[in-house]
């Protein structure tokens, strides 16, 4: 199993008890794969109600890597958060986000600089 799928497993793991006692929380997980010298764009439609996420990158890929976090309205794009991870591998990026009326959309934009190899990202997305 590799690190990037362990660490997947145990943020889920820890999720679990919340999501348990949540009843109808939205929790979304994807495997993302971002060729070299490539950038891509995943967005995610959440429920249109009220919450807060917690939002999760994690990756064991060689980098660098670049994370985007944007909120999306019908009036544009906000930047949440944006990270360089020089890391070589064991990249782990946590951020939250706050959609106060259900309207806007989740958007996370990951930037593989690495011109020999494929990124493969885990993007795990939990409301409270």
């Amino acid at each position: 199993m590799s690190i990037r799928r362990l660490l997947a497993a145990t943020f889920a793991l820890l999720l679990l008890p919340v999501l348990a006692l949540a009843g109808d929380k939205f929790v979304y997980q994807r495997e993302i794969k971002v060729p070299p010298f490539q950038r891509v764009h995943e967005v995610f439609e959440l429920p249109a109600r009220p919450a807060k996420y917690d939002v999760a990158m994690l990756s064991d890929s060689l980098g660098p890597l670049t994370f985007r976090v944007l909120q999306l309205s019908g009036s544009g794009e906000r930047e949440l958060l944006n990270k360089r991870s020089l890391k070589l591998s064991n990249h782990q990026i946590y951020t939250s986000f706050y959609n106060p009326g259900g309207e806007y959309k989740l958007v996370v934009e990951i930037a593989n600089s690495n011109p020999a190899s494929i990124a493969h990202v885990t993007v795990i997305v939990g409301e409270h």
